[in-house]
């Protein structure tokens, strides 16, 4: 990576990869370095003679054709670079000079580059169409990044007729990642992605559409889509609890409970769990801040019992509360799902009652529960169950508002035995900033690691005064 301010930097890489330094695999210019578009020139032609730089980061510099013209001769004859980032947040929007159009052309015909990073460079309808173009005719291509680009509908419904287009019985699509998060994408867009994950040619295994505004008909036809898909294994479609209910006439809300009316988040939330009693890849799901409540949980946990793929499981900043707390501990202990090892339910107004039976899912690994309400745990035990065979390993219950108490109680409960399988509890956040009770948590610890020698308790960092 290229760090530094000396003023011979631009001389120095040159140097080092003409000389081909066989430690030179990554070269990372920040934007806030000064290099003119003539010495990219330079150090592009360089690139050209070059065989051990892996990565090129160069976001947020201004290109002329020159140096554009020098980057794409230099991927002509070098197939050892695989990640290219460069131009500024006006790189997409370039007519006049056609440099985002000179970089597509070169790399359709470059065999090295798997990933394009074009985060952030200002895309639109017909950039789209000139990557779209790349994209049919790329065999290597396996990784693009088109997040924050304000892509609308229009110019993803290009992008994935580009994915189709490349993606027949004989050859199939290289692509396995996609990131189109923070954009605008809406129904059509969401439908267009909805096609691709349904085309057995496409070969997705990574997606990213958080943050994106996609109205609750276009992420459940995503959802439905996972039905069909064969290979998509982490999905990301957090963020969109501004997508309208609108006059739908959705099969899926006929699951839920009709006295109750449900979220956005819970009906998008309800499509994908249909699909997830058939699916068999998908292993990461994020669903965060899609203001999710006790009613798509349901469905969910349904879905759960079933399914053995899923392995991690992300719903933190929703709104499921004690009630969904119970369904997914129903659903997900005793004799039930035993696949998912991460769940992580932050901030979703669970209190020590919701944790009752969270603590109960015996084949979770790592419990995520950071700002919700458990605490005031009193002088028993008897809400924390027997976790003989618990495979629970870390458990975060930072920023609950835990009080001396107790952290008294669960030291007490975890050196006669509780979930003996624990590696790591972070429980930071809770204790006053105050001497005498630093001073009571350090004892509490303290006679906690003669009986649980192997456990790591981080309580330290300061929580909210007054709790």
């Amino acid at each position: 990576m290229a760090w530094g301010s000396n003023a011979n930097a631009v001389n120095e890489w040159v140097r080092r990869l003409t000389t081909n330094d066989p430690t030179f695999i990554s070269l990372h210019i920040l934007s806030f370095r000064r290099v003119t578009p003539a010495e990219f020139a330079t150090l592009f032609s360089a690139i050209g003679q070059n065989r051990t730089l892996r990565e090129l980061y160069c976001s947020g510099h201004r290109l002329d054709v020159a140096a554009m013209q020098s980057l794409v001769d230099a991927l002509k004859v070098n197939m050892t670079v695989t990640s290219v980032n460069v131009g500024g947040s006006t790189f997409g929007t370039d007519e006049k000079g056609g440099l985002f159009e000179t970089l597509c052309e070169g790399l359709a015909k470059n065999t090295g580059v798997a990933k394009i990073d074009l985060e952030n460079k200002g895309l639109t309808v017909q950039s789209a169409r000139v990557l779209a173009k790349c994209i049919e005719k790329h065999r290597f291509l396996t990784e693009i990044n088109l997040c924050r680009n304000s892509l609308d509908d229009e110019a993803v419904e290009v992008v994935c007729w580009g994915i189709a287009a490349g993606a027949t019985v004989n050859a199939l699509s290289p692509l396995r990642r996609l990131d189109l998060s923070m954009n605008s994408i809406r129904k059509k867009g969401a439908e267009a992605i909805a096609e691709i994950l349904a085309n057995p040619n496409v070969m997705l295994t990574d997606l990213d559409l958080s943050d994106n505004p996609l109205t609750v008909a276009g992420a459940t036809a995503i959802g439905t889509a996972l039905a069909y898909n064969k290979s998509i294994t982490s999905l990301k479609i957090s963020g969109i609890t501004g997508a309208e209910l609108g006059n739908l006439d959705l099969d899926a809300s006929k699951a839920l409970n009709p006295s109750n009316k449900p979220t956005a988040g819970d009906l998008v939330l309800v499509a994908i769990a249909g699909s997830l009693r058939t699916n068999t890849t998908l292993q990461s799901l994020h669903m965060i801040a899609n203001d999710i409540g006790p009613l798509g949980i349901q469905t969910l946990a349904s879905s759960l019992a079933s399914n053995t793929a899923l392995t991690d499981l992300r719903l933190r900043q929703n709104r499921i509360g004690n009630d969904g707390a119970l369904t997914l501990g129903k659903a997900l202990s005793g004799s039930g799902n035993r696949t998912l090892r991460r769940l992580d339910l932050a901030e979703n107004s669970i209190s020590s009652v919701g944790f009752a039976h969270l603590i109960q899912c015996e084949g979770v690994e790592y419990l995520g529960l950071f700002n919700n309400r458990i605490n005031t745990y009193g002088e028993t035990l008897t809400f924390l169950p027997s976790a003989d065979h618990h495979e629970l390993r870390t458990l975060d219950l930072g920023c609950n508002a835990v009080t001396t108490t107790d952290f008294a109680v669960l030291c007490r409960a975890l050196t006669e035995g509780f979930a003996p399988a624990l590696q790591s509890l972070d429980i930071g956040g809770n204790v006053r900033n105050e001497e005498e009770e630093h001073q009571k948590w350090e004892d509490l610890e303290e006679e906690l690691m003669e009986k649980r020698q192997g456990l790591d308790v981080a309580w330290k960092r300061v929580g909210m005064e007054g709790h």
